[in-house]
């Protein structure tokens, strides 16, 4: 009975020590830990959901989603408290024209740094600039996917609702379909796409963030599940998802993944339950998962600014700073900042 107890006892500490208060140890657009205030300048956000890397001129592309812009950070400010954007993409009104942007919601840049896409969820399209690195401010962009010309907006065949994207080793670009629930190849320097993987036989819950990784896995969340695509940059058909991981606890809308190649490891966002969590052993995760760690007071609906908080998270980032330390950045979108650890 007591060796009993003690296995009982043993298992709820170790459930207990999952989950983590973390000491962000920095941020942008806030001056402080404990504030949430909204601006449009250069140092200011207003909801911020995603960052796309340019690794070949290590800029920093943060989608300002109700501020209607794109702002670039140069590594520099990237990683300065409260660090200021060099750059904005989009003018800031929401609309729908070639330097209008409508909510939009993720960035990502090719591997040599020559294209630059920013999904428009509301305006059912993909942006892409080239040679972003020369860019001016509020730059007109070099082409659309999903429209025909840039006054043209509405819901159409070739993307509706486009949300997460990556870019695979090919340099093909995945988009996927917020409520569309499907996920689109087009092939590198291509505007029309060669796959659609559909997704609506595995969840009735929105598909949110995409990641592939160097071996061209693809990972979607996809409800409160994950799927697992393990050869997508290969395939010509769909033959659906290699593995279904189905994470434990806080899975009612998981809206942020990414993985950490250097460590193996899985990161997760639920808004809904303010939490991110992370699992080890990505590239062999199936089934049921508990999280390893989980960041913040999750499973707090309104929880209080602070050094420890996450409010509304959106997408998780994995980097290395100037020090060469990897890093988790997560958006963190009511609180209005980017938090680092």
């Amino acid at each position: 009975m007591r060796l009993v107890l003690f296995i009982l006892l043993l298992f709820a500490s170790v459930e207990v020590c999952r989950a983590i208060l973390v000491n962000w140890t920095s941020l942008i657009g806030q001056s402080d830990y404990s504030s949430s205030g909204i601006g449009t300048s250069f140092s200011e956000l207003y909801y911020p959901f995603n960052i796309g890397k340019d690794s070949s001129t290590l800029r920093y592309y943060v989608t300002d989603y109700y501020n209607h812009r794109v702002l670039r950070f140069n590594q520099t400010q990237f990683y300065t408290f409260d660090g200021e954007a060099e750059l904005q993409i989009g003018d800031g009104t929401a609309g729908c024209s070639s330097t209008s942007l409508l909510y939009p919601i993720t960035a990502a840049v090719t591997s040599s740094g020559n294209r630059l896409y920013v999904a428009e969820i509301s305006n059912n399209r993909v942006f892409f600039y080239d040679n972003p690195n020369s860019l001016t401010n509020i730059p007109i962009p070099t082409g659309v996917i999903g429209q025909t010309d840039y006054i043209n907006c509405g819901s159409n065949a070739i993307l509706t609702t486009p949300y997460g994207m990556a870019l695979d080793p090919n340099q093909a670009l995945w988009i996927g379909s917020w409520n569309g629930y499907y996920i689109s190849r087009f092939p590198a320097g291509f505007m029309t796409e060669d796959l659609r993987l559909s997704l609506s036989s595995y969840s009735t819950i929105n598909i949110a963030s995409i990641y592939i990784d160097v071996q061209g896995r693809l990972y979607v969340a996809c409800g409160n599940t994950v799927l697992v695509y393990d050869n997508a940059k290969d395939m010509s058909t769909d033959t659906g998802p290699t593995r279904i991981i189905s994470p434990v606890e806080h899975q009612n809308r998981l809206l942020g993944l990414n993985v950490d190649e250097y460590t193996n490891r899985l990161y997760l966002t639920d808004d809904t339950y303010n939490a991110a969590m992370m699992y080890e052993g990505a590239s062999f995760l199936n089934g049921a998962v508990s999280a390893d760690l989980i960041y913040g007071p999750a499973g707090i609906s309104s929880p209080p600014i602070s050094e420890t908080s996450l409010s509304s998270p959106g997408l998780p980032f994995i980097d290395v700073t100037p020090a060469g330390v990897v890093t988790l950045c997560i958006t963190d979108g009511t609180g209005n900042r980017v938090v680092f650890y």
